[in-house]
C-alpha cells in the first residue's frame, strides 16, 4: 500500500503512516470521527444509543481507554483515555444528532 500523503510503501494492515496520514485499507469504508469521548464510560453510553438507532460505528482507541482509564473523568497524558466515535460518511449527521440528544439528557 502507498500513503496518498507522502507516496511512502506502507506495509500491509498499517493504519497510519510515519508521515502521520491514516492509511484506508483497500476495501474498507472510511469513516469519520463525529465525537471524542473522555473516558470508555461516555463512549459506551453513546455507543448504546447509536445501537438503538440502527447506526453502525466504531469506538476508535476503546482497548487503550480501557487499560489507561487514568483520572479527570478518563483522561490520562496524553489522551490513552479518549475514545473516538467514528461512522461511515453517510451517517454522520444522523449520528451526530443521536449524540446530541444523549448529552442533553444527561
Amino acid at each position: 500500500m502507498t500513503c496518498t500523503r507522502c507516496g511512502r510503501d506502507v506495509p500491509e494492515g498499517t493504519t497510519t503512516c510515519e508521515c502521520g496520514a491514516e492509511i484506508e485499507a483497500p476495501g474498507r469504508t472510511s469513516l469519520v470521527r463525529v465525537h471524542d469521548c473522555l473516558g470508555l464510560n461516555d463512549a459506551q453510553e453513546i455507543a448504546r444509543a447509536l445501537d438503538l438507532a440502527e447506526i453502525p460505528y466504531y469506538l476508535n482507541n476503546e482497548n487503550m481507554a480501557a487499560l489507561f482509564p487514568g483520572a479527570m473523568g478518563g483522561v490520562s497524558a496524553g489522551g490513552l483515555g479518549r475514545v473516538a466515535i467514528m461512522v461511515a460518511p453517510e451517517d454522520a449527521a444522523r449520528a451526530r444528532e443521536t449524540i446530541r440528544d444523549v448529552l442533553e439528557g444527561r
